[in-house]
């Protein structure tokens, strides 16, 4: 079965880490609703995600789960350390690439409802906080407890900093299984155009035992 800790993702690994976002966020309601006009959505989502993922890899947020690669988890810290240049300018380069791909394609669609889940974070991802970007597991490996390893080690760091954690998603079946790490819903949204719903969620810093959980749902 492989190697199953959790590691730093290599650059020749993320076009795989692309490719296991884009399959495990093929049932996510946001991305119905923003692909909905589009044929070939998983071919957009993969062009998506491997804009997103050059951005957080080059600023060091990008962790992976197993040799091969099994799960991704993006993490945004509480403290920024400065990147290098080179690093700084990819990331630029890949927001470039993120934007041409996404905001100008799907215009209003995504501005809109993207905006919802900003007001969320802006409203209660105090800081200092971490922030769950994104997880996802790959289809094939899911409900073998990769979620709960990819997540264990930010969550007691967490703990260990005295520091909350906030996540949003937008798929119900991922409220449960937050709560359940601790989480608490602060907030839930309806999006009437869309009919699509929201969800934010901190954590307070805690002593939690994390046992193995089944795989969420990607947020």
């Amino acid at each position: 079965m492989g190697d199953t800790r959790m590691r730093k993702i290599s650059e020749r690994e993320l076009t795989h880490a692309a490719v296991i976002l884009a399959d495990a966020f093929e049932d996510d309601p946001l991305w119905r609703y923003l692909l909905s006009s589009f044929p070939d959505q998983r071919g957009m989502r993969l062009k998506i995600y491997r804009a997103l993922v050059e951005i957080e890899w080059t600023q060091g947020r990008l962790m992976g789960e197993g040799h091969p690669l099994k799960g991704v988890v993006m993490w945004k810290p509480h403290l920024t350390r400065k990147q290098p240049l080179l690093r700084r300018v990819r990331a630029l380069l890949g927001m470039y690439r993120l934007i041409t791909s996404t905001f100008l394609v799907m215009g209003l669609r995504a501005t809109k409802v993207m905006f919802k889940f900003w007001q969320l974070e802006r409203k209660h991802a105090k800081h200092p906080c971490y922030h769950l970007l994104m997880l996802a597991v790959s289809p094939s490996m899911q409900r073998k407890g990769i979620a709960s390893k990819l997540l264990k080690p930010v969550l007691n760091l967490a703990d260990t900093e005295g520091v909350g954690i906030y996540v949003d998603t937008a798929a119900s079946r991922n409220v449960e299984m937050y709560e359940h790490l601790g989480f608490e819903v602060k907030e839930e949204f309806a999006h009437e155009l869309s009919g699509l719903k929201g969800w934010g969620l901190y954590r307070q810093p805690r002593q939690v035992r994390l046992d193995l959980v089944d795989e969420p749902h990607p947020s």
